[in-house]
């Protein structure tokens, strides 16, 4: 790599141009790498946002994934997602805890919506979170068969793929689904 006259480092190693290339007085492009935007998208840390439980206590997001386990968290109508993911994780032996946040229903409150600020998901969805506080996986809105091989809205994190295998694995990353 072609080092540049006034630094010992490789050009474009973490050097901006000081100047604009053209005349256009365009502003720069922000920066994806160190502007943080919360965000449930499979690979995104776990956004932060306070919920109540059930005696109205607030607590963090991040509380609710306990060491070495895996988190689904589904909105208020994702009973669904809960109980097949519970199955599913019984039959294939990974360590997985299932719940609902939601706004009016569910096993956690959110009466703020600083959950539903980003999650990103229907009230029937599903995100996975992984025991690192990294979305796995999420599912926007319901599926018609929450324990079959999920569809094409399936978003999978190349990571979770790996740790997860088998017929619980599928469902937990939508394996074999196409990212979107």
């Amino acid at each position: 790599m072609p080092r540049s006259r006034s630094s010992p480092w490789p050009a474009g190693l973490g050097q901006q141009a000081r100047r604009a290339a053209t005349s256009s007085a365009a502003p720069a492009p922000s920066d994806d790498i160190r502007v943080y935007q919360p965000s449930t998208r499979p690979g995104s840390p776990l956004p932060h946002a306070w919920i109540d439980d059930e005696d109205g206590r607030r607590r963090p997001v991040k509380d609710l994934v306990a060491p070495g386990r895996f988190l689904l968290i589904a909105g208020e109508d994702g009973q669904a997602w809960c109980e097949a993911a519970r199955q599913l994780a019984a039959e294939a032996d990974v360590r997985l805890d299932a719940l609902r946040i939601g706004r009016l229903d569910g096993d956690y409150h959110d009466p703020r919506c600083a959950w539903l600020r980003h999650q990103r998901i229907a009230s029937d969805g599903a995100v996975l979170v992984r025991p690192d506080w990294f979305i796995a996986w999420r599912y926007p809105a319901a599926a018609s068969d929450p324990r079959g091989r999920p569809h094409r809205r399936a978003q999978p994190d190349p990571w979770a793929q790996s740790v997860c295998s088998g017929g619980a694995g599928r469902f937990l990353t939508g394996a074999g689904t196409a990212q979107g």
